[in-house]
């Protein structure tokens, strides 16, 4: 036999050991069931015929490998292993851990977003995650409770926005309602961060805008991120290089606004770059500051943005919903008034509205990674020390064995028999546990208003051919670029 053939047979024979030793612990019934994972390439035969793209879309591609294998299951991507929860039942008891709040070390995404660090909250572990965690909740509500309570904030933004539309709908009444709301949740977070905000033509702004998405909307960033040697492959070592120039940008920008801004001295502003500054102690740092307000941006402008798109399109789809919920705008507050918080509990069939487009966007498809630190029982399955964990959202948010017609926009799914609001465990836009969103709040404050608002001052109408109303993106999800032509509407419109 010639040395080429024993080779061959040497690389099969330690292909199939290795194949054998890595689902062993599976056949033993330690782990949970899953598809196929063979080294180098996981589990991307599963993957392939699960979706249409599973590169560009795994959150749904791990959605109908669910459906097979149950809400906790076991995927190879690349050479790494992890565990893929998606249920509720799954999802609720792993975040409620002690051992399931960590994150992985991502040297990939540390190198992208954070200085080659986990710093910030979303992406950071440890003490410095407990630490700055609390920090950033205590100075949210400082914030929001300020000597100008950050409601009335977001609707000095709204009528800076409404200001906006009426001047450009003059000229023009079409826009692109991918973007629509864009420069206006950024001020919001702008406002929140350090204390300023964009006009709405500013370059600047729109700048901003296009590097966060580079990070945000990259489709194969999840890939990036979570194979290590991911960003060394050929396409996807350009996709790495472009989103770390935006990336590059986008924090020397934070940097000399906001470490700038806070070392001369602005200690009476009521902005989390002021509160930052005046904080003491190790985690205090420059570099912890300018993470931290990425987080704001990554995890707060675009997810609020888009899900205000989402809710403009299906007003577009669906003009009975759209007159509904301008018909209770108008039942609550006169010509003169705006939609306050205080009025949400008499709209109910808008609260309704909303958390239907907040289940079908699920804009935030996949929770960011956790690292089980200890040896823990799910299900009945033995998850080991260093085992990565995902979360899939999108997944629990359209289990037909839960909702039934996951794929029809019904807002009445979130009304009782008496047309009360009712809250459905299952829809968990803003994550679960320990690790949720910090920001919730305000995120449906804003969203909240804005719309409410929107539709009490304009009529929202459809072109003559519809957008769909499937996702697109990456690590957060947006519709497909769509028109929306608005018509000012009268005082004392009546439906």
């Amino acid at each position: 036999m010639h040395l080429v053939d024993l080779l061959t047979l040497a690389l099969i024979a330690i292909a199939l050991i290795a194949l054998v030793l890595r689902n062993l612990s599976r056949w033993l019934g330690k782990q949970p069931p899953g598809p196929w994972n063979i080294p180098l390439i996981g589990s991307a035969v599963a993957l392939l015929g699960a979706s249409k793209n599973p590169l560009r879309e795994p959150y749904a591609a791990m959605a109908n490998l669910s459906r097979k294998y149950g809400g906790i299951m076991t995927v190879g991507l690349g050479n790494e292993t992890w565990i893929v929860l998606s249920g509720l039942k799954e999802i609720k008891e792993f975040s409620m851990k002690s051992e399931a709040v960590s994150r992985p070390v991502m040297p990939s995404l540390n190198s992208l977003y954070a200085f080659n660090e986990q710093l910030g909250v979303i992406f950071a572990d440890g003490r410095l995650w407990s630490d700055q965690r609390r920090f950033m909740a205590k100075s949210l509500k400082v914030i929001q409770t300020g000597y100008k309570p950050f409601g009335e904030h977001i609707m000095d933004e709204f009528n800076l926005f409404r200001a906006h539309l009426l001047d450009e709908s003059a000229k023009c009444p079409d826009f692109n309602g991918r973007d629509f709301f864009d420069i206006a949740s950024l001020n919001i977070i702008w406002r929140l961060a350090v204390g300023e905000r964009f006009d709405y033509k500013s370059k600047v702004g729109k700048e901003m805008i296009n590097h966060v998405e580079a990070f945000t909307m990259e489709q194969t960033l999840g890939i990036i991120g979570g194979v290590a040697y991911a960003r060394y492959m050929p396409y996807l070592s350009g996709v790495y290089r472009s989103v770390e120039m935006h990336m590059e940008k986008l924090r020397k920008f934070l940097w000399e606004k906001a470490v700038s801004r806070a070392e001369r001295g602005n200690d009476d502003d009521c902005n989390y770059a002021a509160l930052f500054h005046q904080s003491e102690g190790e985690f205090a740092t420059n570099k912890q500051l300018v993470v931290s307000l990425l987080d704001f941006f990554t995890g707060g402008s675009g997810t609020v943005s888009k899900t205000m798109s989402f809710a403009l399109l299906f007003m577009l789809h669906y003009p009975k919903a759209q007159e509904k919920v301008r018909r209770e705008a108008l039942a609550v507050a006169t010509d003169e008034e705006e939609i306050g918080l205080e009025h949400a509990s008499s709209m109910p069939y808008t609260e309704a509205f909303l958390l239907e487009v907040q289940r079908l966007a699920s804009v935030l498809p996949i929770c960011p990674p956790r690292v089980v630190t200890k040896a823990t029982q799910l299900n009945g399955y033995t998850l080991r020390e260093g085992q990565k964990v995902q979360m899939n959202l999108f997944a629990m948010h359209r289990d037909p064995d839960h909702w039934g017609d996951p794929e029809n926009f019904r807002p009445e799914r979130f009304l009782d028999e008496q047309g009360r609001v009712t809250v459905d465990e299952w829809l968990q836009p803003f994550g679960y546990g320990k690790r949720k969103c910090v920001g919730e709040s305000i995120a449906k404050t804003t969203v909240f208003l804005f719309i409410c608002n929107l539709v009490k001052h304009f009529d929202l109408l459809a072109p003559k051919v519809l957008p769909g109303t499937a996702p697109n993106g990456g690590l957060t999800l947006t519709p497909e670029n769509f028109i929306v032509r608005l018509q000012p509407l009268r005082k004392s419109v009546t439906l």
